[in-house]
């Protein structure tokens, strides 16, 4: 038995193990310090599609809870109503002066619209969709806010590095095993 091709054999394996099946999210992380992965976006819907009624002469306030998500590249969101109405994203303090009927910190707005779309920059939160219908009818509003999320894949050629370090653990642990097993009789 050589103690130090054994030994070598067992690091590598242990960390092929680990890096492809204990905690495959390590092996995106060296990519990501090496160049090795590329990004995309997906949508992770927040607020899935939701119809709303705002009454005639009234407002209504919608809950938006986004999450903490280090990987987010924006909020992004749409509404579109069958009459012209008022929008207001705003946090709690910014709600609460509003209804007061004083000056409010908005994060967007669109005045008389019938649809609009945004994208924004948000930290995590509650955030507060204000529908406001000064109109003497009813309006329905079809409203929805997802985050754009950046998402890292690797390159076949770094997906393969865990399995590869497995494979050479596992064949330096049989050589190391089987080197001076046999002694030489004299």
């Amino acid at each position: 038995m050589n103690a130090k091709i054994l030994a070598t054999g067992l690091v590598l394996f242990v960390i092929g193990l680990y890096a492809g099946v204990i905690n495959p999210p390590l092996i995106i992380a060296v990519g990501k310090s090496f160049g090795f992965t590329y990004t995309s976006y997906v949508e992770e819907t927040i607020l899935p599609l939701t119809l709303l009624r705002i009454d005639a002469k009234g407002s209504l306030k919608v809950e938006i809870e986004v999450p903490n998500n280090p990987d987010r590249v924006a909020v992004v969101g749409s509404y579109i109503a069958d009459g012209q109405l008022n929008f207001y994203l705003m946090d709690e303090e910014g709600v609460s002066a509003w209804q007061k009927g004083s000056a409010a910190h908005l994060y967007d707005a669109a005045i008389s619209q019938t649809k609009y779309n945004l994208t924004l920059k948000l930290r995590a939160g509650a955030y507060y969709a204000v529908f406001d219908n000064p109109q003497e009818s009813q309006r329905s509003v079809v409203f929805t806010i997802s985050q754009r999320v950046l998402t890292y894949h690797m390159n076949p050629q770094m997906e393969i590095v865990p399995q590869l370090t497995l494979l050479s653990g596992s064949i330096l642990i049989l050589i190391g095993l089987k080197m001076g097993g046999k002694k030489k009789s004299t």
